[in-house]
């Protein structure tokens, strides 16, 4: 199922006894978008300033946020480094962003699953950034409408 909220509503008005498979990967490609929509916001206004170094620095940073950090080169690595050095702003958004996928990398029970994405909910509300406060709607949306879901453990761990 599609986790927008428009599909939560209809399977949960037409078909409340329905058991969902939440998919890790989908979960944690929205909260790489929510990260990047943070980051290309602070791009804009970055590109507003006189000098263009700083956006620039910006745009090739797009990788190095968005990848597994396992998965970075070492190119990326560094700019991730510095990122974190110099860009406190996008620190909140990064770290977000992985703990959201720390969920789904472990091997816990649906239950437990669903008391962490509760807790990061709770955590991603409070954090004013607007991509992170829609997406832990969407995702309580997806909690409550289906107290019975299951994870799809075929992507557990895999490319997350």
């Amino acid at each position: 199922m599609d986790m927008g909220p428009a599909f939560a509503k209809a399977f949960a008005d037409r078909t409340p006894d329905t058991q969902i498979a939440l998919d890790p990967f989908h979960v944690v490609k929205l909260g790489t978008e929510a990260l990047e929509e943070v980051r290309c916001d602070l791009w804009r206004q970055l590109r507003k300033l006189p000098t263009p170094d700083y956006a620039r620095r910006f745009v090739s940073a797009r990788w190095a946020l968005l990848k597994n950090p396992g998965d970075l080169t070492q190119r990326q690595n560094e700019t991730l480094r510095q990122i974190k050095s110099t860009a406190a702003i996008l620190l909140k958004p990064l770290e977000m962003k992985e703990s959201l996928r720390g969920i789904f990398g472990t091997g816990l029970s649906n239950d437990e699953v669903a008391e962490f994405l509760d807790s990061w909910c709770a955590r991603a509300s409070r954090s004013q950034i607007p991509s992170f406060v829609r997406l832990s709607k969407t995702i309580r949306i997806i909690l409550i409408k289906f107290r019975k879901f299951r994870l799809h453990r075929d992507q557990i761990g895999a490319n997350l």
